[in-house]
């Protein structure tokens, strides 16, 4: 019996394994296939030598191609990818630049008191924001890689990762909230706990997205999947258990994530006393993103066919942008976590009577783009009264941190003072937002 082993390039999972296999056991000459997603290759075994252009034509109308290199391609050769690329850049640059005309990108809830139904509105703001891009992006990225690896599985099945994703979110901030509003802060996150769980997001995010655009084949080789054999017959393949797990909790750790929409609402969780209450204002909340979430995930389960692929890629870019926008706010929030650990800050937080001692006072805005000034001046070793007009109090912005002072607060509208003693040694502090977005110092002088 003779074997041949043909090199396939766009095998990407199981699914694509039973696809090819299928349609090579058409020729009729074909003794047995055995196909190989990770590797990219298909051993052939037949009595006599087979057409060439007849395995190809089969594996090309399975949607895929015979290559000549008989290594997995590291990078791709292939010159319509980079192509879809760079549309998808030049897409998504004249979309980010139009959307930040419009002021789109500066959304904010103004309220000088919250009730239950307009903490569904401001989940309706956080969805179509920050939120979007921190947990849309999550979601697109599981809906996608699944639509990809499940090309024949139905509407209904490819909407199931995007189910057990917002199930996973609902229930989580659903018990997290009851918690808040039973025992206080005690299940607060850390900083630099915040910092490495968005860097963990982001990675994944980067991988997903990086695979999704098709440049590096290689990266198939480290995907986990069950095994095709299980697949054909039980079906598995568009019920994978460890991927219904990941989706479910993936949706369950966004509660953890440094949102300042999200930690807003926690605090108003916080403050209710009730778990019931808390309950409830997190579960709204997170129903009110539903609708920005599930509208970017679901693109993955409504383009079908030759467009696909090239949604695919897009997707892919799209998702890359949102991890590196991920990233980077880990990073800036990392650095600011980690300076305060290595650095012996000689400043404390101190609101008691100021007696005689000398206070300087400075005054700063907080609005749905940042703070102004955010740079201010302060003399070392002195008493300090920072004075917060919050205009934008259930913004990213509106979660204020300080890292060195261990400062943590949620800016409630209007007037918010926080009183600290300033470092013995001249340099900067620094502050930011929660999720390391926006950002800004004091510059601590003699």
């Amino acid at each position: 019996m003779l074997k041949k082993t043909i090199r396939i390039a766009g095998l990407h999972c199981p699914a694509c394994e039973i696809l090819t296999a299928d349609k090579l056991r058409e020729i009729p000459e074909l003794k047995d296939v055995r196909v190989n997603w990770r590797e990219g290759t298909a051993e052939i075994f037949s009595d006599s030598p087979l057409s060439e252009s007849l395995i190809a034509s089969k594996i090309k109308s399975a949607g895929y191609k015979v290559v000549d290199d008989n290594r997995l391609e590291k990078i791709s050769r292939d010159v319509q990818v980079y192509k879809d690329i760079a549309l998808a850049l030049l897409v998504f640059g004249i979309l980010y630049f139009i959307l930040k005309a419009l002021g789109l990108f500066d959304v904010s809830v103004d309220y000088t008191s919250l009730s239950l139904p307009l903490v569904i509105v401001v989940g309706l703001v956080a969805g179509c924001s920050s939120c979007l891009a921190l947990v849309g992006g999550l979601a697109l990225s599981l809906s996608a890689r699944y639509s990809l690896a499940n090309p024949e599985a139905k509407t209904l099945q490819k909407i199931k990762p995007q189910f057990l994703f917002n199930a996973g979110r609902l229930l989580t901030y659903a018990i997290g909230g009851g918690l808040l509003g039973l025992f206080g802060s005690a299940i607060k996150l850390s900083f630099l706990t915040a910092a490495i769980l968005t860097t963990i997001v982001g990675l994944i995010m980067l991988i997903m997205g990086l695979d999704l655009t098709g440049i590096f084949p290689a990266l198939g080789k480290f995907k986990f999947a069950l095994p095709s054999k299980f697949g054909k017959n039980l079906n598995l393949v568009q019920n994978n258990k460890k991927f219904n797990i990941s989706a479910f909790l993936s949706g369950a750790i966004t509660f953890f994530l440094p949102c300042g929409f999200t930690q807003a609402m926690q605090v108003y969780a916080l403050a209710s006393g009730s778990f019931l209450t808390g309950a409830l204002i997190m579960f709204l909340f997170a129903l009110g993103t539903l609708p920005g979430i599930l509208g970017l995930a679901s693109l993955a389960t409504i383009i079908k066919g030759s467009w696909a692929k090239r949604f695919f890629r897009f997707a892919g870019v799209l998702i890359i942008i949102f991890s590196l926008f991920s990233l980077s706010n880990a990073y800036r929030l990392g650095s600011l976590s980690l300076s305060a650990l290595k650095t012996e800050v000689s400043a404390t937080i101190d609101s008691s009577d100021t007696g005689n001692q000398e206070v300087q006072t400075v005054n700063m805005d907080e609005n749905s783009s940042g703070y102004s000034p955010n740079v201010l001046q302060i003399k070392k070793g002195q008493r300090v009264k920072w004075v917060i007009d919050a205009q934008a109090p259930y913004s990213c912005a509106s979660t204020i941190i300080v890292p060195d002072l261990n400062i943590s607060k949620t800016l409630q509208a209007g007037e918010n003072i926080i009183e600290f003693t300033a470092p013995n040694t001249v340099g900067r502090l620094r502050f930011s937002c929660s999720m390391g977005m926006y950002s800004g110092y004091f510059d601590v002088t003699n």
